[in-house]
């Protein structure tokens, strides 16, 4: 579990210590006070466990400062500067708790990832997986059909953790269309996602699915969608307890 954090002249703060405690942790205050980032910081340094991605480089991805330089990240004040990061966790090795520290420092000067400096046991906090998610604050999972596909295609100016964000299932939306096309291409759903509909408990009829398009509707709406009659039977075999569900609401 994460211990405490400590950070030197990073984005909005001067001079943070934050202990958290065990079980749940409730970050309040006011707006631009430094919240989000706080909660960004901490998600990069979890999911570094996982991805084992670099420090520096999930830091600058998360954050995205202007030109997509590091050294932005640094607090500003009259003439050069470097700001720090610490982030301190505990793991169990050999059946006992040991704190680890990860850490990360650089000049507003420094403006690759790579030229940052990562110290602390960075290779113990990659050994010990830490599961996080990330829920942003824009729900552009709703707002923008298929944005993860766009996403993972495109180089588009977002923050990592919307990409990262906990959905139903990755829509692709295959190659790009050209000016020509008449017709978009379909969104094939996957294997995971029909076993989704066949939870009637997790959904509600008014659940939107991310790049179908899917609304109050979508049962019929899914099988106008299939473009082989296999395709259309399986599919209503597995929306026909869904439909039942919702006629009963």
């Amino acid at each position: 579990m994460l211990e405490h954090i400590k950070l030197e002249r990073f984005t909005a703060f001067e001079k943070l210590s934050l202990r958290f405690s065990q079980g749940l942790n409730v970050i309040i205050g006011e707006n631009g006070c430094g919240k989000t980032h706080l909660l960004k910081l901490v998600y990069a340094a979890c999911d570094i466990s996982t991805s084992q991605k670099g420090f520096a480089e999930k830091i600058n991805r998360v954050f995205l400062p202007s030109g997509e330089q590091i050294g932005r990240l640094v607090k500003r004040r009259t003439g050069s500067s470097t700001g720090s990061v610490e982030v301190v966790r505990i793991v169990q090795v050999d059946g006992q708790p040991k704190s680890i520290a990860l850490r990360l420092s650089m000049s507003n000067h420094t403006k690759e990832p790579s030229k940052a400096t990562v110290s602390g046991a960075y290779k113990q906090w990659q050994e010990h997986p830490l599961t996080s998610v990330y829920v942003p604050v824009k729900d552009m999972m709703a707002n923008a059909p298929g944005f993860r596909s766009l996403y993972s295609l495109r180089h588009i100016h977002f923050e990592e953790v919307y990409p990262s964000a906990p959905t139903l299932e990755k829509s692709h939306v295959g190659p790009p269309i050209s000016p020509t096309s008449r017709k978009p291409p379909q969104t094939a759903l996957s294997s995971s996602t029909t076993q989704w509909f066949n939870c009637p408990q997790a959904f509600s009829s008014r659940l939107t699915l991310t790049g179908c398009g899917v609304r109050s509707s979508w049962a019929k709406k899914l099988t106008r969608s299939s473009s082989s009659s296999q395709r259309n039977s399986s599919m209503r075999a597995s929306c026909a307890p869904l439909r039942s569900a919702t006629r009963r609401q």
